[in-house]
């Protein structure tokens, strides 16, 4: 059956996120957040609707794209909205955000996940996931990989900081500054809702003992939902 024609994701796609009476709906603060043009707020929306869709019917939950998360992220603060107008009274279950556990292990995993949502998108939507939304996996994962992650990479920032040393130290200050800034988009505070959001998600159906286990996302990336 072609999705379209599922009632699950007839109510989906019909559901309106923005308040028409705000001064400033969802979309525009989307954009505004962002930095996107209305085009692409109104894509993206659409992609979460399809990647709420998909992890709703995949027994083992899905993977949202950075770009994909960011909608996600912002709809979780319209609490009323996406707690009862859209779980509730739209999706008929509960979707649960859950932080990841952070580290190499959940970056692995995160990735395995991701791919294979990629080819749940074709599955359930019957269509390749846009590349501007759903990046493929080889494109993802370099904005997670820590510059100390390789043996090679740890001579190179040594002779470079060695170097900087004897030739100009407020270059060695800057290069020690830029390290900071590199790792840190590796590992973001919880508070920022960049690509390097680490998150998950669980289907209300599964129970609270779900939630915790099965709802976890990568070391660096965006997370998942599980049912």
């Amino acid at each position: 059956m072609n999705y379209k024609q599922d009632a699950l994701w007839q109510r989906i796609e019909a559901f309106k996120i923005d308040d028409g009476d705000a001064q400033h709906p969802f979309t525009h603060k989307l954009m505004r957040e962002n930095r996107w043009n209305a085009a692409f707020a109104d894509k993206a929306i659409m992609e979460y609707k399809k990647f709420i869709y998909i992890c709703i019917k995949t027994p083992y939950g899905a993977s949202p794209s950075p770009i994909v998360d960011k909608v996600w992220h912002l709809h979780l603060t319209y609490t009323k909205n996406y707690w009862y107008d859209f779980c509730q009274n739209t999706l008929d279950t509960n979707i649960h955000h859950n932080p990841s556990r952070g580290g190499d292990d959940e970056l692995r995993k995160h990735n395995e996940w991701y791919r294979q949502t990629l080819k749940d998108y074709e599955q359930w939507i019957g269509e390749q996931p846009p590349n501007d939304i759903w990046p493929a996996t080889q494109e993802l994962e370099p904005l997670y990989e820590s510059i100390f992650s390789k043996p090679w990479k740890v001579i190179g920032v040594g002779i470079t900081a060695i170097a900087a040393l004897f030739i100009n130290p407020i270059l060695l200050f800057f290069l020690v500054i830029g390290l900071m800034i590199f790792e840190g988009c590796r590992y973001p505070s919880s508070g920022r809702e960049g690509g390097g959001c680490g998150s998950g998600c669980s289907n209300g159906g599964c129970g609270s003992g779900c939630s915790s286990g099965c709802g976890s996302g990568c070391g660096g990336g965006c997370g998942g939902c599980g049912s």
